[in-house]
């Protein structure tokens, strides 16, 4: 009867044990051990000295363009023979406004179309018109040359072949108000010998062409000590970020994803707290504040913070992308 009763303890003690083994391993293995000490302030340290990101703007020697003005950001790209850098966001009632920044950080115009509209280089193509932008200026719409359609297959994939640009824009993609909707026809744009034109013709997959899309370069980690490239990465070291402090409130332990998590994704070992950054821009700096920020310590994961530029342009990209919130994007410049 003891030799049962020592038996059954040992059952026991081992299923609770595969049971609370499983159950570490199903919430995804966190880490053990204490939290690591918390890092002070440094010397001197005025919180309120550092507004939320939010609120940044223009100081005496310092421009900030806040691109949430012109609407809901969605995504910004290079045209590195113009020196152009061009932001579009959401405007509201179906349509976009793409921002124009040259090389200084002045924001020279706006092109305003519909969501459907399509950048190809220094071109802003949409079903009816297209906008043609230089290093310093924008044109107004101009309109395709119609070609009267439909064409045979044969016909059309003659015009792309000999086009330097090429875009399709799927019936779907009219409306339902236009005549090509009602009749299934898709809209074929390309610049032919020099020319946009567009055919509305039955369906047919081409390749797009004469669409590049280039990035500005990109600081993925901001740090108390950014590393020396960091430090010339643009304009030459006139523009660079540092972490100045990170109010570290709650301490989040690294663990790999959960059983059944939609994403596949853990979460790395890191702060939650308070981010105060410093952004130097040429003889001056711009401190701003991050709420529910987060400090990576181990194991990678997302960035919420990016500064964005190139050697050969006189400004930077600011952008932050929080957990839940809307995302701040500013063009900072130092004339």
């Amino acid at each position: 009867m003891k030799t049962f009763a020592i038996i059954l303890g040992v059952i026991v003690t081992v299923a609770v044990i595969v049971l609370a083994y499983g159950s570490w391993l199903m919430s995804g293995a966190p880490s053990f051990g204490p939290a690591p000490r918390k890092t002070p302030a440094p010397e001197g340290f005025d919180a309120a000295q550092f507004p939320d990101i939010s609120q940044l703007a223009s100081t005496g020697s310092i421009k900030v363009v806040d691109l949430s003005d012109y609407g809901d950001y969605f995504e910004h790209y290079y045209l590195p023979d113009l020196q152009v850098t061009y932001f579009i966001l959401f405007a509201g009632g179906g349509m976009t406004n793409t921002v124009l920044v040259d090389r200084t950080g002045s924001v020279f115009g706006t092109i305003k179309q519909n969501a459907r509209a399509f950048p190809m280089n220094g071109y802003f193509v949409d079903l009816d018109a297209y906008y043609e932008v230089s290093a310093t200026d924008v044109s107004g719409p101009v309109p395709h040359e119609l070609i009267e359609g439909p064409i045979p297959p044969a016909e059309l994939k003659a015009y792309i072949d000999a086009s330097t640009h090429y875009r399709s824009f799927r019936w779907r993609d009219a409306g339902q108000d236009r005549a090509e909707y009602a009749a299934e026809l898709d809209t074929h744009v390309f610049r032919h010998e020099g020319v946009w034109k567009k055919v509305v013709t039955n369906t047919a997959y081409h390749e797009w062409k004469g669409a590049d899309f280039a990035r500005l370069d990109t600081q993925y980690y901001v740090t108390a000590t950014p590393t020396a490239e960091d430090q010339r990465r643009f304009a030459d070291g006139k523009y660079s970020v540092s972490l100045t402090h990170f109010d570290q409130q709650e301490y989040i332990r690294r663990r790999g994803a959960i059983m059944g998590s939609p994403t596949g994704q853990g979460t790395p070992e890191q702060w939650r707290g308070t981010g105060y950054y410093t952004l130097k821009a040429g003889d001056d700096d711009l401190r701003f504040s991050i709420l529910n920020d987060a400090q990576i310590l181990s194991g990678g994961g997302r960035v919420y913070l990016t500064l964005e530029g190139r050697g050969d342009l006189d400004f930077v990209v600011l952008k932050h992308n929080g957990r839940g919130q809307d995302k701040d994007v500013f063009v900072i410049s130092a004339p």
